[in-house]
């Protein structure tokens, strides 16, 4: 039995292995780097250990410490989550080597199916449809006089040849991991070069694996799963389906179980291939078979051999805890029902929410959460976070902050629920992705689950469409806000001077001034207000305000208070009540559909828009690695012409002009450390631009 366990991981997953693990008496013991010190993790554990370091090779991919820490505390097993070293078949070995359960299945299986290419070559074997590929199964024996630049073009050159036998577009895919961590799909011959490095690049970093597949790319197909689980006695389930095709940059934001909308034929022949599969590999533990769906025909994609990110989808319908089922079988205990006795019942789906910017191509962002709230867990909704008010996101992890996940009679109940309760989430201090969440749900496209994986690209105008009437009632309320605060200052003002007064007061008149009002997020509409304010004489200890407001043209006459949690006023035969969190510049506003960030300046605010043009497209985005520099100093470069990549948050980004001009400078090189804002290149821009490279 097992007695003391080590979670090999961070977050979320970590939170939710150690409170199952306690509910079993299991004694837990958490393992942190220094860059989530103090996180919730390490608090909920029993006990937690440090990994010196911050990088993700110096701490949760480092082997070697983990198991020490293990040994020495008395551990008799480990815990992988997902991501990190869940499918890394060295660290499950040094885990059998050191006599430590590995709550998974054997190194053995976890090398032969985390190995796409070796995990085609089986599937092919037992008759279940697979995609068109070419892989090198060893990589090519060279000299050491060919291991250079010579070999590397040598290698990519055969790859190239075999791409066009298969026939443009291909998808480049890493042979290790998952996440949509080392993939690129390349639409022409003339691109596979850059992309077969990149990829190659980013699986390396990620999984310490640069090997890589290609295969025929379908540009709209499904990406739907099956759960499996099998016990040490031989006994295999399959567990529904989930349907994951809403993504962006390969990775999963929704899922959803059941899949909706199968056949109940493909249902089935997706089961009985997810078993025929299990049954091949004597798999033991929590596995994940992964299809890709194109009308009726079906391809196996890959297997992941541990528990995923939408677990949680499958465990609302089918009302089994799956981390309580992979340590019970860990233990050798047999599964706790069989095949007949399974049924989903109703429907779930999960929400991930991520610190990103939807409207700057879902690039990740790093910071501090100055506000965390998320609603009540019930019996219908599930919050799984490791994150709390304060913490902060660090670049060199996975960004994602939170999921939510509902469960309902049927989809549209779940989506109900789901929607309502994302406007519960209120984040405040970094942006996320969070009302593009609520934009996917409440779509039409999606309520009728017409879903494959360009869902996003298919329907872009209509996801990224930002409703100007509500930016409008929060533009409104931020004003409100300002008033207030004048008003608030004033009052604590010892003398209560007129002179201390600057809130624009006339004598015997309505007081007039003007506000400029910044909207900072979302950022597809940033954009400054210039918003007249007259303001009728009232009572001094009156707690209602009432202002008359001229917003482009048009007049406002509004009345409301401002209390520490949330603005509330009427306008226009309406009431309105928006949840508010202030940390000074930056006034978040939380209403139904956005949460919105403001600037507020008066006008006698002297340095405002000083500095408001300045381009920043030299900047670091965020801290993170340099990873290799694509131009030369002294070219001459169009808008938009690629600089440099970099990597952050577990993705490879590349940084482009932000004008036209002449790269005059690098002030990095490759594998640099860079924070947020540092300048990374120095340019001379043009005075007329160059013509803008096609995106």
């Amino acid at each position: 039995m097992i007695q003391r366990l080590l979670i090999a991981n961070r977050g979320e997953i970590a939170c939710r292995i150690i409170k199952t693990a306690q509910r079993r008496g299991i004694e837990t013991l958490a393992v942190y780097s220094d860059a989530d010190q103090g996180s919730l993790h390490t608090e909920m554990a029993d006990q937690a250990f440090r990994l010196p370091g911050e990088l993700p090779v110096d701490t949760y991919l480092n082997i070697d410490l983990i198991v020490e820490l293990a040994l020495k505390n008395k551990a008799d097993a480990i815990h992988p989550g997902y991501g990190f070293l869940s499918e890394n078949p060295e660290f499950c070995q040094a885990c059998e080597n050191n006599k430590l359960t590995f709550i998974g299945p054997s190194s053995e299986i976890i090398r032969q199916m985390g190995d796409k290419a070796a995990a085609k070559t089986l599937i092919q074997s037992i008759d279940v449809p697979t995609l068109t590929s070419f892989q090198e199964t060893e990589p090519q024996k060279t000299s050491p006089q060919e291991t250079g630049p010579q070999h590397k073009s040598q290698e990519i050159k055969r790859f190239q040849q075999a791409a066009k036998k298969i026939g443009f577009p291909v998808l480049i895919k890493a042979v290790a991991g998952g996440g949509g961590k080392g993939m690129r799909i390349v639409e022409q011959e003339d691109l596979f070069d850059s992309a077969y490095r990149s990829a190659q690049s980013e699986a390396l970093a990620s999984f310490g694996n640069d090997r890589v597949l290609i295969e025929k790319y379908l540009a709209a197909p499904r990406h739907v799963e099956v759960q499996v689980f099998a016990d040490t006695q031989g006994s295999c389930l399959t567990l529904s389906t989930r349907d994951c095709s809403i993504q962006r940059r390969y990775q999963k934001i929704i899922e959803e179980a059941p899949a909706p909308n199968l056949s109940s034929e493909l249902r089935n022949q997706l089961a009985e291939s997810a078993s025929k599969i299990v049954s091949a590999l004597h798999y033991e533990g929590a596995g994940t078979i992964e299809f890709l769906v194109d009308g009726e025909d079906y391809y196996f994609m890959e297997m992941n051999t541990r528990l995923q990110v939408e677990h949680p989808t499958t465990e609302q319908v089918m009302g089994y805890d799956l981390v309580d089922w992979q340590i019970s079988v860990a233990e050798g205990a047999p599964l706790p029902v069989s095949q007949p006795q399974l049924a989903a019942q109703g429907h779930s789906i999960e929400a991930r929410i991520y610190a990103e910017d939807p409207y700057q191509q879902f690039l990740p962002v790093a910071g501090t959460l100055q506000q965390v709230e998320f609603p009540e867990s019930t019996a219908s909704t599930r919050i799984d976070s490791g994150i709390r008010s304060g913490d902060a996101l660090s670049p060199y992890y996975d960004p994602m902050v939170a999921k939510v996940i509902c469960h309902g009679a049927d989809r549209a109940e779940a989506i109900t629920r789901l929607s309502h309760a994302l406007e519960q989430v209120h984040l405040a201090g970094i942006k996320t992705n969070l009302d593009f969440l609520k934009s996917v749900l409440n779509s039409e496209p999606f309520g009728a689950a017409t879903l494959n994986t360009a869902f996003i690209n298919e329907h872009r105008q209509s996801l990224f469409n930002i409703d100007q009437q509500e930016i409008q009632h929060n533009l409104i309320a931020g004003v409100l806000f300002f008033v207030a605060q004048q008003t608030q200052h004033y009052r604590n003002t010892p003398r209560c001077s007129p002179w201390d007064n600057h809130n624009a007061w006339r004598l015997n008149q309505t007081s007039q001034q003007t506000l400029f009002i910044q909207l900072a997020s979302p950022s597809s509409i940033e954009k400054t207000y210039a918003i007249k304010i007259s303001r009728p004489q009232s009572a001094s200890n009156s707690p209602k305000i009432n202002l008359e407001l001229s917003i482009e043209g048009q007049t406002h006459s509004i009345s409301g208070s401002v209390d520490q949690r949330c603005i509330r006023y009427s306008s226009d035969q309406q009431q309105f009540s928006i949840p508010h969190h202030y940390n000074s510049p930056t006034l978040t506003l939380f209403s139904q559909s956005y949460t919105t960030q403001w600037l507020i300046h008066s006008e006698l605010d002297q340095d405002y828009g000083s500095s408001a043009q300045q381009g920043d497209g030299n900047k670091a985005p965020m801290s993170g690695r340099i990873v290799q520099l694509l131009a030369e100093p002294g070219e001459t470069l169009p808008a938009g012409a690629p600089v440099l990549t970099m990597e952050a948050m577990k993705m490879e980004h590349t940084l482009k002009m932000a004008d036209a001009g002449e790269l005059t400078k690098f002030c990095c090189q490759p594998n640099d450390l860079v924070k947020e804002d540092d300048i990374l290149y120095l340019f001379t821009p043009h005075a007329e631009p160059l013509e803008k490279e096609p995106s």
